[in-house]
C-alpha cells in the first residue's frame, strides 16, 4: 500500500489522544533550520500563548503572541509569560525577577524577590557583578575578603563590647586607627595608633581610608574636661609624665611650651601662664 503526504493546516477534533510516547515537530528538516518550532494555544478573545524553540535565541520560551499557528517562520513574541513549577532545578537562571516564594537552589542572575519571611541565604558566593540587598538578619558570621569594605548609611549603631582593627596582623608597620572625612573642611582627621613613635596620636592627615603604611600625621589640639594621668611604676624616679616637645632650633630652643589657664566665664579674668623652659623638679623652680 502507498502512503501519500498530505499537508494539514488544522485538525478540527474536541479532542486529540494519541498512545505515542513521542511528538517529532518539524520532521525530516534537513539544512539549517530557520524556522521556530512549538506549540501554539488558541485562547479566543484572550492572548494566544505558546510554547517554543526561539531559533533566533536558541532558547525554549514560553510567550504570549498574537499569532495563530499559520504561518511558518519568525514567531511574533508580544511579551513573555510567567512559569509556575513546583521545583526548578537549572544550572544557571537568568532573569530580571527570579520569585522564590518556597526554596531556589542554583545561581541567580538578576533580581530576587522572596516571601514575606524573607529568603534563607545557605552559602553564597559572588564571583562577579554587584548584589544588592534591602534588609538582611544572619544567625551566623559575616566574612568579608576584599580590599575596601563600603557601608553607606546616616548612622551605624553596634552592640559590640569590642572591635577589634588589624586582625590577624603579624609584626605590624602600619599605622592603626580611625579616619574622618572633612570634605571640603580641611585636611582629614584621625584618632589611632602610631606605629613608628609606638603611641597614640590625635591629629589631622591627607590620607584617607584606603591609605595603608605610615601614615602622615599633624597632631591637633585635644579639649577634655579633665585630665587625669595614673601610673604606678615604681621606683624614686618613677611617676606620671608629661612631655612638651617642640621640635625647633635658635633662640627660642630653650622654650620647650607652656601650661595656659583660662577662665571663660570670666571677661575680665587675665590669661594666665605657666612657662616651662627646662626640666623642673619641684613646683617652686619654675612660674
Amino acid at each position: 500500500m502507498t502512503f501519500r503526504q498530505i499537508n494539514l493546516s488544522a485538525v478540527n477534533t474536541s479532542i486529540s489522544s494519541m498512545t505515542d510516547p513521542l511528538i517529532a515537530i518539524n520532521s525530516g528538516a534537513t539544512g539549517t533550520n530557520t524556522k521556530d518550532l512549538g506549540m501554539i494555544f488558541g485562547r479566543g478573545s484572550d492572548t494566544n500563548v505558546a510554547l517554543l524553540w526561539d531559533e533566533s535565541t536558541d532558547q525554549f520560551a514560553f510567550i504570549n503572541t498574537d499569532e495563530a499557528g499559520l504561518t511558518a517562520g519568525d514567531v511574533t513574541i508580544s511579551s513573555y509569560s510567567d512559569l509556575k513549577v513546583n521545583d526548578l532545578i537549572a544550572d544557571n537562571v537568568t532573569g530580571a525577577t527570579v520569585v522564590a516564594t518556597t526554596g531556589f537552589t542554583g545561581n541567580l542572575t538578576g533580581n530576587v524577590v522572596g516571601s514575606t519571611t524573607g529568603i534563607n541565604y545557605g552559602n553564597v558566593t559572588s564571583t562577579v557583578g554587584t548584589s544588592t540587598f534591602n534588609n538582611i538578619t544572619m544567625a551566623g558570621n559575616l566574612i568579608v575578603n576584599g580590599s575596601t569594605t563600603t557601608v553607606s548609611s546616616t548612622n551605624t549603631t553596634l552592640t559590640d563590647n569590642l572591635i577589634e582593627l588589624n586582625t590577624g596582623a603579624g609584626s605590624n608597620d602600619a599605622d592603626s586607627g580611625i579616619v574622618i572625612e572633612r570634605g571640603t573642611t580641611g585636611d582629614n582627621a584621625f584618632m589611632g595608633w602610631d606605629e613608628s613613635s609606638d603611641s597614640f596620636i590625635l591629629g589631622t592627615t591627607t590620607a584617607t581610608g584606603a591609605s595603608i603604611g605610615n601614615l602622615t600625621i599633624t597632631p591637633t589640639a585635644l579639649q577634655l574636661g579633665s585630665l587625669d594621668i595614673t601610673d604606678t611604676t615604681a621606683g624614686s624616679d618613677a611617676g606620671p609624665i608629661v612631655t612638651l616637645h617642640r621640635d625647633i632650633t635658635g633662640a627660642d630652643a630653650n622654650y620647650i611650651g607652656q601650661i595656659k589657664f583660662t577662665a571663660d566665664n570670666d571677661a575680665n579674668q587675665s590669661t594666665v601662664f605657666a612657662k616651662i623652659t627646662g626640666k623642673i623638679d619641684d613646683a617652686s623652680d619654675g612660674t
